[in-house]
């Protein structure tokens, strides 16, 4: 249903108390159209308003940071910069979510990189410790060092 607004007041949204948007104004309009009123004119034109995956993506990023899910607004928030890298404010909150000192679900990289980290770990420990005893026993076996 339409409303009347002010002059001047037009091209904008028009929402209510709680936040929702329930309108539109266009342009020097002096009434504001409902939102049901716009959707039902977008789909007797075949066009769906529904969200595309990186809105879907963002939004839920966002509701898993506020709910605390840290590991999964990383990943939400991730795609989403990955996407649109200049989204500053994705990029922000998913450096918010990551300062939790949690990791992103669902992303096997940030796994397979921490388990190379540990197998480098024990091959040079293995190493060294194999290094170690060859060169102690290298040392019993050899005549001349008893002798010093």
């Amino acid at each position: 249903r339409d409303r009347a607004i002010d002059v001047g007041m037009g091209g904008g949204l028009v929402v209510d108390t709680q936040g929702r948007l329930v309108g539109l104004t266009g342009p020097g309009a002096d009434h504001a159209s409902s939102t049901s009123v716009l959707t039902e004119l977008l789909r007797g034109r075949g066009i769906d308003a529904s969200l595309a995956p990186y809105d879907r993506n963002y939004r839920t990023g966002l509701d898993r940071y506020f709910a605390g899910d840290y590991g999964q607004a990383v990943t939400f928030l991730r795609a989403v910069v990955d996407t649109a890298p200049t989204n500053g404010q994705a990029a922000e909150y998913m450096v918010s979510a990551t300062g939790h000192g949690e990791l992103p679900t669902g992303d096997p990289s940030i796994l397979v990189v921490i388990a190379w980290i540990c197998a480098g770990i024990t091959v040079l420990t293995v190493a060294t410790l194999v290094t170690v005893r060859r060169r102690q026993s290298t040392k019993v076996d050899d005549p001349d060092s008893q002798q010093r």
